[in-house]
C-alpha cells in the first residue's frame, strides 16, 4: 500500500498482503481425516473412517488400503481388509467401513488397538500422506452381543476337544458324581462330534451355524433309521414308530425341559 504524492494519510505497519496460490489441479495428497480419535464400543458392527483427498483432486486414482494387527487380533476382534479405493475425477474425500467382530471380555480393561494403512498409490501420480495409519480403538461394553455367552475369546478346535473330554465341560473329576460320570461315558461320542462344528467367532457365525445344521441332519437321518429297524424287529409299521417311539424320545425330554 502506498500513498499518492500529496496524498493525506499515512500507511500502517503492515502495508503488503501476501497471497499463496495452490495449484489444486494435482492429483492430490491422500491422508486420513483429522479430527475426532477413532474410537469404537465392541457391541458396534462397523468401524466408520474417512480418507481425504488434499492438495488437488484431478484424475481417478486407485489406493490400496489394508488393516494391520496390533493388540486387537485379525478375524476374532475385527474383520481383515486388503482392497482398492476407487477415487474418481473431482472426489475429494471418501468413506470406508472395517468389520468389527463380536468378542468376549477380555481380561484388561484397556482398548484392542489396530490400524488402517493407506498402503500405495496403485496408478496415477498422487501421493500418500504423513499420516498413513490410522489408529482404530475398540473398547468391550456390556452391550456386547456375546455379553453373558459362556465363550472363550481364544476358542479354538482344541478348546473344545479339551471341553468335549472333560467331565461336566471342565469340571474336575473329583467334583463330578456318579451320574456325571456315567452321562458323560454314554455322549461322549456325541460330544467329540460336536467338537468339529467350527467355533462360533469364524465367519462370524455363519460357519458354526451351517455345519451344526447339516450334523443335525445327520442325526435325524440317523435316529430314522434306528426307529425304522426297531419297529421292523418288533413288528411295527413306520407310521406307528413315529408317532410313538420317536414322538416318545424327542417331545418326552422337552415336555421335561420345558
Amino acid at each position: 500500500l502506498s500513498l499518492p504524492e500529496g496524498g493525506v494519510g499515512k500507511v500502517g505497519a503492515i502495508g503488503k498482503a501476501v497471497v499463496t496460490i495452490i495449484d489444486m489441479d494435482g492429483p492430490g495428497v491422500f491422508c486420513w481425516m483429522e479430527g475426532a480419535p477413532h474410537r469404537f464400543l465392541s457391541s458396534d458392527s462397523k468401524a466408520h473412517l474417512v480418507v481425504e483427498r488434499r492438495r488437488g483432486c484431478s484424475g481417478a486414482v486407485r489406493v490400496r488400503v489394508k488393516t494391520v494387527e496390533g493388540t486387537a487380533r485379525e478375524g476374532v476382534h475385527f474383520g481383515k481388509m486388503d482392497e482398492e479405493m476407487v477415487w474418481d475425477d473431482g472426489e475429494a474425500a471418501k468413506g470406508l467401513q472395517v468389520e468389527l467382530k463380536q468378542f468376549a471380555q477380555p481380561e484388561s480393561d484397556e482398548p484392542l488397538l489396530f490400524y488402517v494403512e493407506l498402503a500405495a498409490v496403485v496408478n496415477g501420480k498422487a501421493e500418500i500422506g504423513e499420516s498413513r495409519r490410522a489408529e482404530v480403538f475398540v473398547t468391550w461394553n456390556a452391550g456386547s452381543q456375546l455379553d453373558g455367552l459362556d465363550v472363550l475369546e481364544d476358542a479354538t478346535w482344541a478348546e473344545q476337544f479339551r471341553q468335549a473330554l472333560s467331565v461336566g465341560g471342565g469340571e474336575g473329576v473329583e467334583d463330578a458324581g456318579t451320574t456325571d460320570l456315567v452321562m458323560h461315558y454314554l455322549s461322549i461320542t456325541w460330544k467329540l462330534l460336536a467338537a468339529f462344528i467350527p467355533p462360533p467367532y469364524m465367519a462370524g457365525g455363519w460357519a458354526t451355524f451351517w455345519v451344526a445344521l447339516c450334523m443335525i441332519g445327520v442325526v435325524t437321518a440317523i435316529i430314522g433309521d434306528l426307529a425304522s429297524i426297531f419297529g421292523c424287529l418288533v413288528g411295527l409299521q413306520d407310521s406307528v414308530t413315529a408317532i410313538t417311539i420317536v414322538a416318545l424320545g424327542t417331545s418326552l425330554p422337552d415336555t421335561f425341559a420345558s
